[in-house]
């Protein structure tokens, strides 16, 4: 297949709130005012199982989430303390195992962070970075700047998880990457890798269906006929691209809102004009009120409805009622080595699936390059998300496993035929009429890039 990167350039007993979300170096800083909650639509709730063992050390999922949980907030501590520029922050990574976090830093570290630190001395390792963050980013931008000057392309670049320099991903053998004048120019040190095309992951050709009242409720509910209020992971279509929604949204005026991914609306303009008309389930006739191509990101707004729900489907594709749901509890920042899991309409609710790299910079069909961009693989070599999936929310799991913290938007995946997948969920789409791929292999943009305006993700009170 070829991608399209080369074809062209119940009730709560808890409240709900509202998270504004902020960058500062990468991580999310969140406040909450309160908001409406919804009911349960007679889906019950429910924990998530696992059928591979849990990580190496751990005797449970929930342990190991527990546990990651807990690393997790430490490491996003840490981050909320680094300013954007000037730093001398390198990076984070978790390690689960030996129940740490390591943290590469250039330079002294500034109290706050010794302070932080010194609170728990024997969860957190510090090394010497060769490189900050800031500075390798800088010349992640360069590189791509030029991924297409020579006949060997540049598909990725970013921070190394040691910053210890720059790690790109190329067309060509590792000798031919290094050869690249852009590279040579650099001087800094970089590893090079052969790496995958991407391509993003809408399921296209599904036939729109016909306007419906927003708040017809279906007999029996599933992603496909979710209504008002959406809840995360709920099928979408706009002018026949099939996707998923990611997390619900609220703004300080009331409005409820859908995050998802721009490409899944290519074609549809932003504003709500009279030939708008995407379709959230079964809740038709909402519109676009922002993207942000270079993330791959975009807001729907849910103009009939009239509550936001701080809760996702969870289980199988759409077509199934197999499914429970879980309540957004929270959000957090993005780190190498975490667990997370994806939940789209076309492959249901995918966990297991490991961190590679954060801060990536990605040659990406619908925004030239997609910035902020997470690399994950499924660590058993499953299906980690394929086409219609995108758009999901990227997640991580509570101890309890009954409630998720958001992370990311699911935005593309590998098209190397070697990584391609059996897809769970549905094997079709176009209305059946085509097959759908999967890959082990996924790429995703971080909650904390929507960043910058008046709304914020829907969460329970903690």
């Amino acid at each position: 297949m070829m991608s399209r990167s080369a074809r062209r350039k119940g009730k709560f007993v808890a409240a709900a709130a509202s998270v504004l979300l902020t960058l500062a170096a990468g991580s999310v800083q969140a406040s909450t005012y309160a908001v409406a909650g919804d009911d349960d639509k007679g889906v019950p709730s429910g924990g998530w199982f696992q059928a591979t063992p849990p990580p190496p050390g751990y005797g449970s999922w929930s342990a190991a989430m527990g546990e990651q949980q807990i690393l997790d907030t430490l490491a996003d501590r840490i981050l909320e303390t680094v300013p954007e520029k000037g730093s001398g922050y390198g990076s984070v990574a978790i390690d689960l195992q030996n129940h740490r976090i390591k943290l590469y830093w250039k330079g002294a570290l500034p109290q706050d962070v010794q302070g932080i630190i010194a609170g728990a001395p024997e969860r957190v390792l510090v090394s010497s970075a060769s490189y900050t963050r800031e500075e390798m980013l800088a010349a992640a931008e360069l590189v791509m700047q030029h991924r297409d000057d020579q006949s060997t392309h540049i598909v990725s670049a970013g921070p190394t998880a040691d910053a210890s320099g720059l790690s790109i991903g190329v067309t060509g053998s590792v000798e031919q990457g290094r050869g690249l004048d852009v590279v040579k120019s650099l001087g800094m040190q970089v590893s090079v890798k052969p790496d995958r095309p991407v391509d993003t992951g809408e399921a296209p050709g599904e036939p729109v269906p016909q306007s419906v009242s927003p708040q017809l409720n279906s007999t029996v509910l599933e992603r496909r006929t979710d209504s008002n209020p959406n809840w995360g992971g709920a099928w979408t279509n706009s002018k026949g691209n099939g996707c998923t929604a990611g997390f619900p949204l609220h703004d300080a005026s009331g409005h409820s809102l859908m995050l998802t991914a721009a490409h899944c609306l290519e074609g549809t303009p932003v504003g709500d004009l009279p030939d708008v008309d995407v379709h959230v389930g079964k809740v038709s006739k909402n519109f676009i009120k922002a993207k942000w191509d270079s993330r791959d990101l975009a807001v729907i707004d849910l103009r009939n409805q009239t509550s936001s729900a701080a809760r996702m489907w969870f289980g199988a594709a759409t077509g199934s009622t197999d499914l429970t749901y879980m309540t957004v509890r929270g959000v957090g920042g993005n780190h190498v080595n975490d667990y997370v899991c994806t939940n789209g309409a076309y492959s249901g609710t995918r966990c297991g699936i490991i961190v590679d790299a954060v801060d990536l910079l990605v040659s990406h069909a619908y925004s030239g390059v997609l910035h902020q961009a997470v690399e994950a693989h499924s660590w058993d070599g499953s299906n980690a998300a394929g086409q219609g999936d995108s758009g999901s929310g990227v997640f991580t799991l509570d101890s309890d496993l009954q409630g998720v913290r958001a992370r990311g938007i699911q935005s593309a995946l590998s098209s190397w035929p070697h990584e391609y997948v059996t897809c769970t969920g549905l094997t079709t789409m176009g209305g059946g009429t085509k097959s759908r791929y999967c890959s082990n292999h996924i790429y995703y943009t971080t909650i904390s890039a929507s960043q910058g305006h008046n709304w914020g993700l829907v969460t329970t009170a903690p």
